[in-house]
């Protein structure tokens, strides 16, 4: 509640300031209004990207400042008497304004599957299976901690070698079922957890990053880029995305 009315304190205070520089600008004639209208699209531009006002829609925040402009010009006319030219300070401000945000977002990154441009404080995650940069939106999977696009394709990330899993979690086991998928060591490849030795398969060892399913020990040498995505992953994750 209280970043909300500190939000909606800042969004009077922006209004405020912009119609009464508009005031101010018409006063001195037309010359003089349609710069201050020109200056109030930049100037303001620049001050909602600075105290994260009214970032979307995009097209919101010229019209806000034109509107701005608009609102002063008119009171001014109600006390002096304007030229034609005074009332292009509007569109002059819906101009500038809107020509910045054009190119803003034309330089802002995009989400490497959705390809949605990104808001210059968005969250976003490398996916250690593929590398696409994505955002947390709609394309990371919070609970498998990989682009949804892996997740769909079931993209592998653990070695395909026996040796390196005969190296890291001992020989394949020769009884057993695979204590998360339930597959016999007939049908899948089994591996004893280092710590608690309950058995999973390499697909499921693989498709829990590592992890084992009970005791969450994690296997040893995983990639880096794994290691990266556990480390920040509880700091970085929504508390909806918990649910």
């Amino acid at each position: 509640m209280s970043s909300r009315l500190h939000q909606t304190g800042l969004l009077f205070g922006f209004v405020l300031l912009w119609v009464s520089a508009q005031f101010l600008g018409a006063i001195g004639g037309p010359i003089a209004a349609c710069i201050c209208g020109a200056l109030i699209g930049l100037l303001g531009t620049f001050a909602a990207r600075f105290f994260s006002l009214l970032e979307r829609p995009a097209w919101l925040l010229p019209l806000l400042l034109g509107g701005c402009s608009l609102l002063g010009i008119g009171i001014t006319s109600l006390e002096h008497p304007l030229s034609s030219l005074s009332w292009l300070a509007a569109p002059l401000t819906i101009l500038a304004s809107g020509t910045i945000v054009v190119l803003q977002t034309l330089n802002r990154r995009r989400c490497g599957l959705c390809t949605r441009r990104l808001s210059p404080g968005a969250l976003t995650f490398t996916c250690p299976r593929c590398a696409l940069v994505v955002c947390d939106e709609s394309c990371w999977s919070f609970e498998h901690r990989r682009c949804q696009l892996c997740v769909e394709h079931r993209v592998p990330l653990l070695s395909a070698q026996k040796q390196w899993w005969d190296r890291t979690l001992g020989p394949e086991a020769t009884q057993g079922r695979c204590q998360v998928c339930m597959a016999s060591f007939e049908q899948s490849d089994l591996r004893h957890c280092g710590r608690c030795r309950r058995l999973q398969c390499r697909d499921c060892w693989d498709n829990l990053n590592g992890e084992c399913a009970r005791c969450s020990w994690t296997i040893p040498d995983l990639p880096d880029s794994l290691q990266q995505i556990a480390s920040s992953y509880n700091d970085a994750r929504p508390s909806h995305q918990h649910e």
